[in-house]
């Protein structure tokens, strides 16, 4: 018990303290802080811990929508969902550096990804709006566990045909468009872009985000949600 206070006291405390100091630093002023990342182009433990959180409440806003489709909740589930979200938003960041590579762009891959985790909060914020449509799409996604179909076609018709998640899906393409902005920043200052090349960039990397959505982390949730499912 000694050694295990020793551990928090001495190394989980500080590392937690040092994660929150960054998080407020990005808050407050969010050019300076990607002016610090963009020269430190190495690993960094608070950055990949702080992205871990983001991963773990991407995980947790899903929770709702997953019971209502019938998915068996357990704590494997959890951990396996949580490990995945981390790892998407790692090739997310990776889609961010290859937009603004392509530009020439003097960023560099690790200090993108660890700028990005942080960035990252802005797709939590979002996914809040999310949920109601979250929920339809999991839960249709389910039901196409082992018969197959396009889910995403009754998914867009559903939506289309429902006043208040037409409104949701609205409030969604708001909070896309914040993030965006957020990811503009970002490329500017890592990259030492003027406004043009740093708009271009993050349409780039945005489109390139997308792009990893509809090929990768689409077929892989939905992979995780057929696995699970009580009903699949």
């Amino acid at each position: 018990m000694s050694a295990l206070n020793d551990f928090l006291v001495t190394r989980v405390l500080p590392l937690s303290g040092a994660v929150y100091r960054d998080f407020t630093a990005y808050l407050r002023d969010a050019d300076a802080f990607f002016d610090r990342q963009g020269r430190r182009n190495a690993p960094c433990l608070r950055s990949a811990l702080f992205g871990l959180l983001m991963a773990a409440m991407l995980m947790l806003l899903g929770l709702p929508g997953m019971r209502q489709a019938g998915i068996d909740i357990s704590n494997e589930f959890l951990i396996f969902g949580t490990v995945l979200n981390w790892m998407l938003l790692v090739v997310y960041g990776g889609a961010y550096w290859l937009g603004a590579r392509v530009l020439n762009g003097r960023g560099g891959f690790l200090a993108v990804v660890n700028s990005f985790f942080f960035v990252s909060i802005f797709l939590v914020f979002l996914k809040l709006f999310e949920i109601p449509t979250r929920a339809l799409k999991l839960r249709m996604m389910a039901e196409s566990c082992g018969v197959g179909g396009d889910f995403g076609a009754r998914v867009t018709q559903t939506i289309a045909a429902d006043g208040s998640l037409l409104l949701t899906e609205s409030l969604v393409l708001l909070g896309y468009l914040l993030f965006l902005y957020q990811a503009y920043r970002m490329q500017v200052r890592l990259h030492g872009f003027g406004r043009l090349r740093g708009f271009v960039s993050a349409v780039l990397g945005t489109l390139l985000l997308a792009f990893v959505v509809s090929k990768v982390q689409e077929p892989a949730i939905h992979a995780l949600v057929c696995g699970y499912s009580k009903t699949g």
